[in-house]
């Protein structure tokens, strides 16, 4: 399921010519809305951490390539 929200996404940014977002912060935002119909609190809580760690990872690798001056002709 995950797949096909991914790649469905993707397709959407294409045609409308915006840039791509990065994958971990659209991951993120689907556990977020997962989250919303969780049944019961341990599932909202998992998928609520899910997403804060994506969201982190997201961060670290977006801090790490602006700091990676670029090379080119």
């Amino acid at each position: 399921m995950i797949r096909n929200l991914q790649s469905s996404l993707s397709s959407v940014n294409e045609r409308a010519g915006t840039p791509r977002r990065d994958p971990l912060l659209r991951l993120a935002a689907w556990y977020r809305a997962q989250a919303e119909r969780a049944g019961s609190s341990w599932v909202w809580e998992a998928r609520l951490q899910r997403a804060e760690d994506l969201e982190a990872q997201a961060r670290h690798k977006q801090a790490r390539c602006q700091g990676v001056p670029k090379t080119g002709a």
